[in-house]
């Protein structure tokens, strides 16, 4: 996971597929710029959300953003961050944590009353709880 020294969220590592990528180059590319490291194997789909908003009033289109979420076996070496502006401000650094430490986290930021922090805070905690109910994954440290 991505944990935001600024926030205090918990966040799965990911970004948009770039011209020329098909999601398996653009996974190891987003886990590699924020996470530092590199998959050696996709194990499998795990599951699929599709966000949908309705444009700002002066806005063009809506907002529709389809996340894929994989298992993978990643490669030992630990390369340096390349994170985007945003990324740095917000303090994004990879965190070891279980999916129920993550949603917990998640859970408690989303209830305070003062903010219901990053927009994608309730992405997270919606897949963070179906990972946690799932037997394959929910033993899962490291």
């Amino acid at each position: 996971m991505i944990h935001s020294t600024a926030d205090g969220d918990y966040k799965f590592p990911g970004g948009g597929v770039q011209r020329g990528e098909n999601q398996a180059t653009a996974l190891a590319r987003e886990l590699r710029e924020e996470a530092g490291r590199s998959p050696s194997r996709i194990i499998a789909l795990l599951g699929i959300t599709i966000e949908l908003d309705i444009a700002p009033e002066h806005s063009r289109g809506n907002f529709r953003m389809v996340s894929f979420y994989y298992l993978c076996k990643l490669d030992p070496g630990i390369h340096p961050q390349s994170l985007d502006r945003y990324e740095k401000t917000l303090g994004f650094t990879p965190a070891w944590v279980t999916p129920k430490e993550a949603l917990d986290n998640n859970v408690c930021l989303y209830q305070r009353a003062d903010s219901h922090g990053p927009f994608w805070l309730a992405r997270e905690i919606a897949v963070l709880r179906e990972l946690s109910a799932m037997r394959c994954i929910s033993g899962l440290s490291h």
